[in-house]
């Protein structure tokens, strides 16, 4: 089983506590990054500014911009990479209830604003008959 992440409400963007499924390859990039460097584990946060501090969501978001950028991949956003593996997760045939509980969706009409559906879902749906 994949380990569990429990974010209390004040971590989250909805001011609700959730758990973060941690997938088996997630959890060795994240133990290697780790322990690639000691004082990385000694640090107040995983991931900091030049300044020590944490990110704030401007930061971030702007951090995950320019690292798109620098893989050759124009115009994404922070919010590319989640449509991205909602719509890899509903191509894969997984239910939109179980997307919408991994993804932290209260709702399923949300999770399904996030699905772009396309030829491979289209295809997908017609062979299911």
């Amino acid at each position: 089983m994949n380990d569990v992440i429990h974010l209390n409400a004040n971590q989250t963007k909805g001011s609700d506590s959730r758990r973060v499924f941690v997938s088996k390859k997630a959890k060795v990039v994240i133990k290697r990054y780790l322990n690639s460097d000691i004082s990385v584990i000694q640090q107040r946060f995983l991931f900091q500014t030049q300044k020590s501090t944490r990110f704030n969501t401007s930061a971030l978001t702007n951090l995950v911009k320019r690292l798109y950028a620098r893989c050759g991949i124009i115009g994404a956003s922070s919010h590319s990479g989640r449509r991205t593996f909602i719509t890899k997760l509903a191509t894969s045939g997984v239910s939109v209830r179980v997307i919408a509980e991994a993804v932290g969706h209260s709702s399923i009409a949300t999770t399904q604003r996030y699905i772009d559906v396309n030829d491979e879902l289209i295809s997908n749906a017609v062979e299911l008959v």
